[in-house]
């Protein structure tokens, strides 16, 4: 019994400190010009607006997510940006919202469009037949191209 109550307060230990580097975390993908939201706020907020979301699945010690954020930075993502709900998933500490799109793949960085009620919006993928989700992690047209799709089609 004590091993089980010591290791629920080691998971809710883990789990809260990983919620607590959020801002963090946020601001190594621009998050002072980007309004990232977490997946149930970007939700709610979708809902509420009829935008469509962008999430983003990565993780903290993911090489080609280091270099994917900085496709975050270019001007004319961050303008597209606040056209959407803007939602990053850590894989790793928010596995429940990783598994429910698994279905689409697992690998990082992964990039989907979801509409207003959080539902895969389909055609919306990268050049890479194996790893639709994965966009071009050194230039920023991929992601321009998705975030244009996704606004002709929930304009709002």
């Amino acid at each position: 019994m004590t091993r089980i109550f010591l290791a629920a307060i080691v998971f809710v230990w883990a789990a809260t400190g990983a919620y607590a580097d959020a801002p963090k975390i946020a601001n190594r993908w621009n998050g002072a010009n980007i309004d990232w939201k977490t997946f149930d706020d970007g939700l709610a907020e979708a809902r509420s607006t009829n935008r469509p979301i962008l999430v983003v699945f990565h993780t903290t010690w993911c090489p080609h997510c280091r270099r994917y954020r900085r496709q975050f930075y270019n001007r004319s993502v961050v303008k597209l940006s606040r056209s959407m709900v803007m939602v990053l998933v850590d894989r790793d500490t928010e596995a429940d919202i990783n598994a429910r799109y698994g279905a689409y793949g697992v690998y990082i960085p992964r990039t989907m469009v979801l509409s207003p009620r959080g539902r895969l919006v389909s055609g919306l993928t990268g050049r890479y037949n194996d790893y639709p989700h994965l966009l071009d992690t050194d230039s920023p047209g991929d992601l321009q191209r998705m975030m244009k799709s996704a606004l002709a089609k929930y304009p709002g």
